[in-house]
């Protein structure tokens, strides 16, 4: 299935949001800078505060152009450089945005892929570890590849 192809849809579609300049944005762990995918040099850490974009899909019904993913979208921000206000903020413009389903259907007939419906969402709680605060995003969405 076309899972590079949903996460950098969804990446060009976050990173297209005002609110979220100067956050990096990562597809399956390279970066996405305008658009256009930067691949992760070997030994290369991901630089904070970042939006982390992984996509799993399966076919369904055993279609060889329609398949159900699981996307996920990692919101992180390193609590030593700004206060856990800033995380919020960018994690809600982050959620936000994926709520705007007609620029989401616009992003993904770009990638030559066709969302299904509205992607249906849940959320977890914050995780806060020592110096790092992450906020985990899950959706569920259907796509026809074109």
């Amino acid at each position: 299935m076309n899972d590079p192809v949903v996460a950098l849809a969804v990446a060009t579609f976050l990173e297209a949001d005002p609110t979220l300049a100067g956050v990096a944005i990562y597809a399956h762990f390279d970066r996405v800078v305008e658009g256009v995918v930067e691949p992760q040099k070997p030994g290369e850490e991901i630089v904070l505060p970042a939006i982390l974009i992984d996509s799993k899909s399966e076919p369904l019904a055993g279609s060889p152009t329609i398949a159900r993913s699981t996307l996920q979208i990692v919101v992180e921000s390193q609590l030593d450089d700004a206060p856990a206000s800033e995380h919020n903020a960018r994690a809600t413009a982050a959620r936000d945005r994926m709520a705007n389903t007609p620029e989401l259907l616009t992003a993904f007939n770009l990638r030559g892929l066709k969302l299904l419906g509205r992607p249906a969402a849940t959320q977890s709680d914050p995780e806060v570890e020592q110096h790092a605060v992450r906020a985990v995003f899950t959706y569920v969405l259907g796509y026809r590849e074109a």
